[in-house]
């Protein structure tokens, strides 16, 4: 047996299953539907991030500090 794995627009998919059906060469019909990753970046409030470092022991020059140890002026 041979897998066909098709990428197909979701307003085109149920043209494509029909004429699959009517030709009866068809075992099986599997439908797997993508994620779509614009979904769950939508959700994400990018200002609800800003000042998360508000307050801590950290700034620019500790991590360059930290990170370039031999680099410092």
């Amino acid at each position: 047996m041979t897998k066909i794995v098709l990428e197909i627009d979701d307003n085109k998919i149920v043209m494509l299953i029909s004429l699959l059906n009517s030709l009866n060469l068809i075992k099986n019909i599997h439908i797997t539907p993508q994620p779509t990753t614009a979904n769950v970046d939508a959700n994400i409030d990018f200002f609800s991030l800003a000042g998360i470092w508000e307050n801590r022991e950290i700034n620019s020059t500790t991590l360059r500090q930290q990170a370039w140890p031999d680099h410092q002026k």
